[in-house]
């Protein structure tokens, strides 16, 4: 997931920081808990719930993390530092319902997550991969289930496999990294038996989807809806690559495709890293600038869309807070044959910096209001995505143990 500091320079963070501040003076409150109370779904849930009536019995969603533990893993200890972050985060204990064909939010206690603990001892790694991938092919049923499993796996000589699955509707990738370093942190403090590390705030997703849906309703977010419809103003062009066979995108497998790796050397990213030093940015902006130019060789059309992911967590209140906030922006460029490398990456900076002041804006929220042309199968403004990820790698450090 892409934060906000990766993107941009400094000098062009600390504009983009005061912009925002400005526009957000109203801070995210912690609402009244009542019992049984439905809270609203966050306008980037609801894609997911859409997604998961339509599509039954569908896994895309899922989100399976898994690691390796090695060493003298004190189980009981372990156990208890998964608890802990269920007790501390009420998100990992939501279910979505409905209540008048309207999907809500529904805390469960903290004992309503239980963690599954199972033996496999097995030497063939083959056999357990296979079981692990039925564990987190799972789907979850919604409305209806918790959308937390978690599951610590035994092995052979002190070996362990810790296995959480999120449904995208709570969690996203920024929400990954949080959860391990504070699982991590929590069973070392409670292996050494030192105070455990309190939250630096005690807001909470469902606090800030409430925010969200009140501002909506109440229009603050309409200037900024404004600036995207203007933005996005006649730019849903389908983008048009010569493909070897044209996709055939129905139901059975529109979801499936293969993966194509490729490593950049170092000598080329160290051109990268020069290219964004000369002008004033990042290599974010240096790389979608290529990516840009790319595409326009491809397809020789003049206005190229992409989108790209971010974390959304520009607000101070939700930086850690655990839950689906990440976005989708859309980056529309007019290409210009005639500029040079140099006017491109300046050109991209501006728009990468215009999408991230109004990026509290949901996708979907914006399609809803501008009203595109749509076809079944394809996003109405981009076919493709630019995706920098630099919040998912994070280790997972258990004293006397490796992971």
């Amino acid at each position: 997931m892409t934060s906000v500091v990766e993107l941009l320079s400094d000098d062009e963070l600390e504009g983009l920081f005061l912009t925002l501040k400005q526009k957000n003076k109203n801070a995210i409150q912690k609402i009244k808990r009542e019992t049984d109370r439905l809270y609203p779904l966050a306008l980037s849930q609801e894609k997911f719930w859409y997604f998961s009536q339509l599509h039954k019995n569908n896994v895309t969603y899922n989100i399976p993390v898994r690691f390796t533990i090695v060493g003298e893993l004190n189980l009981d200890i372990f156990e208890a530092s998964i608890k802990r972050q269920i007790v501390q985060n009420e998100v990992l204990r939501t279910k979505i319902v409905t209540s008048n064909g309207v999907p809500k939010q529904k805390i469960g206690s903290s004992d309503t997550i239980k963690i599954e603990k199972l033996d496999l001892k097995y030497d063939q790694e083959q056999i357990i991969d296979e079981y692990l991938i039925k564990l987190a092919s799972k789907t979850f049923d919604i409305p209806g289930d918790y959308l937390f499993r978690p599951y610590i796996v035994r092995l052979v000589d002190n070996q362990y496999i810790a296995l959480f699955v999120f449904h995208h509707i709570i969690f996203d990738g920024w929400s990954v990294s949080i959860f391990l370093k504070n699982l991590s942190n929590d069973y070392n403090s409670m292996l050494m038996n030192t105070d455990l590390q309190e939250k630096k705030s005690d807001i909470q997703f469902i606090d800030y989807a409430s925010w969200q849906v009140e501002h909506y309703n109440k229009g603050n977010f309409n200037l900024k809806l404004e600036q995207w419809k203007q933005t996005l103003k006649d730019k849903n062009v389908k983008l048009d690559l010569p493909y070897i066979s044209v996709p055939n995108n129905t139901q059975n497998n529109f979801f499936t495709g293969k993966k194509l790796l490729r490593q950049l050397p170092n000598k080329l990213f160290n051109t990268i890293e020069a290219a964004a030093k000369l002008c004033n940015t990042t290599p974010y902006v240096v790389s979608l600038a290529a990516y840009v130019i790319l595409l326009y060789k491809y397809s020789q059309q003049d206005i190229i869309n992409i989108g790209t992911p971010v974390a959304n967590r520009i607000n101070d209140h939700v930086k850690e807070v655990l839950g689906c906030l990440m976005n989708t922006l859309v980056l529309s460029f007019n290409v210009e044959t005639k500029k040079t490398l140099k006017d491109i990456i300046v050109n991209t900076k501006q728009i990468v910096t215009h999408a991230l002041e109004n990026q509290d804006i949901p996708i979907e929220t914006i399609i809803k209001h501008s009203n595109p042309d749509r076809e079944s199968h394809d996003h109405p403004y981009f076919q493709t995505l630019f995706v920098f990820q630099n919040a998912t790698n994070v280790d997972v450090n258990l004293s006397d143990c490796d992971s």
